[in-house]
């Protein structure tokens, strides 16, 4: 083995990974929270909780590098780094793993020949863990996490850091080393400036530092003193309060107090926010069993389950390890009601890619492990490695081929030039066209004279304090209403409701007497809207409605300006992306209905015409199209 060899093959594998994720990169914001991260990232605000400052630092630098053509390119850049920098390290934590000595005292003589307890060499375990950090690299969440700018890609540079350490902690456990310890805690501490589910982390942490402690008993004291070295880290959070203090656009739970940032890092907004749901799990561990298979191109999935089976034959304490930390990312994770839960099974994906390392030593062993095989390891490695690896890479190309996705940028700029001039643009859902128009707004100028609100953050008191400072005409209409939320926003009993809802009609009532204002078709057919929007019609003008009082006349223009609004193709392979298509489509249509109703049969068919291009699968516009063509006749 050359000196260099291990080096080159790790690297290897991040270059690899990179050129994959550089070819799939989304070339601008796409869905949840990728708008808003960049607007507070690109102008160092505070994101939604927990805030992130590690990445808002790093962030922060990186969208302002000379590279790329648009700040939210950059940082989608900065993912594919973050993750091809974790395969790196997850393919040194991986030869770690496979180059441990079996614990288990007995083996049962007929499972010696092929249960991998036969020991490889170094080489043959530097090329089994190069395919295994591209089985990494190549799983479906992994890969999609690298595409855009999310919180998710640092996180695994730190999990796959935590792995690395544990395994080095763990190969001289009966001689610890100081500065093992030391640089683990300094990790830590800097994982949970980055994202706060790195305390998942720590139920695997405690179950090392027992075995540590039974191996060497007297390092006890010395892995107490070793844990202030976490406070580096916590400390970043102090930054959030100092950059708060100036009052940023993106200034999520102002956290310019201690009292405040505590309520930002426990998520205390979404405590507040109007009609929550309840508890996801059973639909969370549906998707979870579901779709773990597809994960890893099925392949990899079944060697992933003969690694578990291998791994608890031949090491206990490492099983453990690895099995204590998986379920606690999964309990977690399985109870958090939230859109995108998958991405908070990565941490789960990246421990079962160790267990499918093993799988991999484990089919080597069978193939190579007769006395009568003439076959060398070093073949059937790249042979293998190859096919798995390759294998995953091909079976989840076009699910994470996002190089050509410009949904959600369509759906917003179209919207926003669609509104007339000085508009106000209300929406319900967060994860479609609202981060987005904050992006395009705040940091590109485009359409800065629309206003848009999400009416969810309306029970939050930073909300309405960002709405003071930008839009004070607005804040002072409604201050009345405001300030009475405001008094009962932390009551327990119903009059926070009801301040709420009274807040809400108003905003609906003076702004719409002042302004052109629009709701998404989310917020209008949310239940919980529909009664505090029943005194006012609701025109469809293209991709929103314009909100308009009762018994407005009918008016020949709504959505005229939609019809030269062009949507670039793109699959329709995820929920997100089948819900606009096919809301696009149906407000289309119900534009076209809205004029057919008017008696202008000629502008219904152009908005047909352009229903139908968007979504040929609605059948109310194909058949009104065909009654519109046959009165004609």
């Amino acid at each position: 083995m050359g000196r260099y060899t291990k080096q080159i093959l790790a690297i290897a594998a991040g270059i690899i990974a990179f050129i994959v994720y550089l070819l799939t990169l989304n070339p601008t914001v796409t869905f949840m929270d990728s708008g808003e991260l960049a607007g507070a990232l690109y102008t160092f605000g505070i994101p939604h909780p927990t805030g992130y400052p590690l990445f808002l630092v790093i962030g922060y630098a990186f969208s302002h590098l000379p590279i790329g053509d648009s700040p939210v390119y950059r940082l989608n850049i900065m993912s594919a780094v973050f993750s091809s920098v974790a395969v790196v390290i997850f393919f040194y934590a991986v030869t770690g793993f496979l180059g441990l000595k079996e614990s288990v005292k007995k083996i049962k003589s007929k499972d010696k020949q092929h249960s991998g307890a036969k020991t490889l060499d170094e080489n043959s375990l530097v090329f089994l863990s190069f395919f295994s950090a591209l089985v990494l690299a190549f799983s479906k969440t992994f890969w999609l996490n690298a595409l855009s700018v999310e919180v998710y890609p640092l996180h695994e540079v730190f999990v796959s850091c935590f792995l690395l350490l544990s395994v080095k902690i763990y190969t001289d456990i009966k001689n610890p080393d100081k500065k093992l310890w030391m640089w683990m805690f300094i990790v830590l501490g800097f994982s949970f400036a980055n994202h706060m589910t790195t305390v998942l982390m720590l139920p695997g942490l405690l179950y090392l530092m027992y075995l540590q402690v039974k191996a060497a008993p007297v390092f006890k004291k010395e892995i107490l003193r070793k844990t202030v070295f976490v406070i580096p880290g916590l400390l970043m959070y102090l930054i959030l309060i100092f950059r708060a203090s100036s009052g940023p656009f993106f200034n999520w739970s102002d956290p310019q107090t201690l009292g405040n940032l505590v309520h930002h890092l426990r998520g205390g907004d979404f405590d507040q926010m109007m009609f929550s749901s309840g508890s996801a799990f059973s639909k969370n561990l549906s998707l979870f069993s579901s779709t773990l298979p597809s994960e890893f191109a099925f392949v990899s999935f079944f060697l992933g389950l003969a690694g578990i089976i291998l791994l608890f034959k031949h090491n206990r304490e490492v099983f453990y390890f690895l099995v204590i930390f998986a379920i606690s990312v999964l309990l977690y994770s399985l109870n958090y009601n939230i859109r995108d839960v998958q991405v908070y099974f990565t941490a789960f994906y990246i421990i079962f890619t160790v267990f499918a390392a093993f799988g991999l030593k484990f089919i080597l062993n069978i193939i190579t492990g007769s006395k009568n095989s003439t076959l060398k390891p070093a073949t059937v490695i790249v042979i293998l490695g190859i096919f798995v690896s390759g294998f995953g890479l091909y079976y989840n190309y076009a699910a994470c081929d996002n190089s050509k996705d410009f949904v959600v940028e369509d759906l917003a700029l179209n919207t926003l030039n669609s509104l007339e001039h000085n508009s106000i643009l209300l929406s319900y859902d967060w994860g479609y066209s609202y981060p987005a128009s904050l992006y395009y707004s705040q940091l590109l100028g485009i359409r800065q004279d629309v206003k848009s609100f999400n009416i969810k953050f309306f029970s939050v008191g930073w909300y309405l304090e960002t709405i003071k400072k930008y839009y004070p005409d607005l804040y002072e209409k409604n201050r009345q209403e405001i300030d009475d939320y405001i008094k009962n926003a932390k009551n327990e009993d119903n009059s926070r409701i009801t301040s709420l809802n009274n807040l809400v009609k108003s905003f609906f009532a003076k702004t719409i007497a002042s302004y052109p204002v629009y709701v998404t078709y989310d917020l209008l057919l949310n239940k919980d809207m529909k009664g505090m929007l029943s005194g006012y019609g609701a025109v469809p003008s293209g991709f929103c409605y314009r909100l308009v009082n009762r018994n407005t006349a009918y008016d020949s223009t709504a959505g005229i300006n939609c019809i030269d609004k062009v949507f670039r193709p793109y699959a329709v392979n995820t929920q997100e992306k089948k819900k606009v298509n096919t809301s696009v489509a149906g407000m289309l249509f119900e534009t076209a209905n809205y004029h057919y109703k008017g008696g202008n049969s000629s502008l219904a068919l152009r908005f047909l015409d352009k229903s139908i291009s968007v979504n040929n699968q609605i059948p109310d516009a194909v058949n009104l199209k065909n009654k519109i063509i046959s009165e004609r006749k």
